[in-house]
């Protein structure tokens, strides 16, 4: 490097052939062509054991310098290595968490659900034989009366009619369970858009650090 060459300490000679040995031996750890924004620093054990021979061959300051140069880009390839790691770790501990709570979402709610869907087919089941008996009456009236017998096709009507107000609440009953699941089903489906909105949130972030990520090692 540069820098390296016109620091004092050795001959020039000396110090231009550990210039060109260690320019060398960095051409081994810099891809060239295309590959350079996609590939890492590689400190491979031949690169290290050349710089460790042109370390070798230096002399005085320049030594000395270029040992500490050395010690600290074998560290700091170290740490990148080291946070690579723990940036997949997390990532991979990250996706696996998201994909535990979307399939979980799908169970939000559902027992509630089904809790009131039950108690909608109880609730019908206890009063159709209000509605079986009312359906029953009209019929027979309706009967009674297509066979020219008005006096008993009323006398049926009347029975009939008097059960209208325990035919009104019975549907009132049902009518206002149906409501109660209409509306959880609507709090529900809004308890997952707000959780899916999150994910989505976390998603944007996860993708945007990873963008800068690969921005900052072009």
């Amino acid at each position: 490097m540069p820098q390296w060459r016109g620091m004092t300490g050795g001959s020039d000679n000396a110090q231009q052939m550990v210039g060109r040995r260690l320019d060398s031996s960095f051409s081994m750890l810099i891809p060239v062509g295309s590959e350079v924004s996609a590939a890492k620093l590689a400190m491979t054990e031949s690169v290290a054991a050349r710089l460790d021979g042109t370390v070798a061959a230096a002399s005085g300051t320049f030594k000395s310098r270029l040992r500490t140069d050395y010690d600290k880009l074998a560290l700091l390839q170290k740490k990148e290595l080291q946070l690579d790691s723990d940036l997949k770790s997390a990532s991979a501990a990250n996706n696996q968490y998201a994909a535990q709570v979307r399939k979980r979402i799908n169970e939000i709610g559902a027992a509630r659900i089904r809790q009131l869907e039950t108690a909608i087919q109880k609730t019908t089941d206890k009063y159709q034989p209000v509605f079986a008996t009312y359906d029953a009456l009209r019929d027979s009236a309706d009967l009674a009366k297509s066979l020219g017998n008005k006096e008993l096709a009323a006398a049926i009507r009347k029975q009939a009619d008097g059960m209208k107000p325990a035919i009104e609440l019975a549907r009132a009953d049902i009518r206002n369970r149906k409501e109660q699941l209409t509306a959880a089903k609507r709090e529900i489906a809004k308890q997952k858009s707000g959780i899916r909105d999150m994910l989505k949130e976390t998603d944007a972030v996860k993708n945007g650090s990873a963008r800068s990520e690969k921005r900052s090692r072009l």
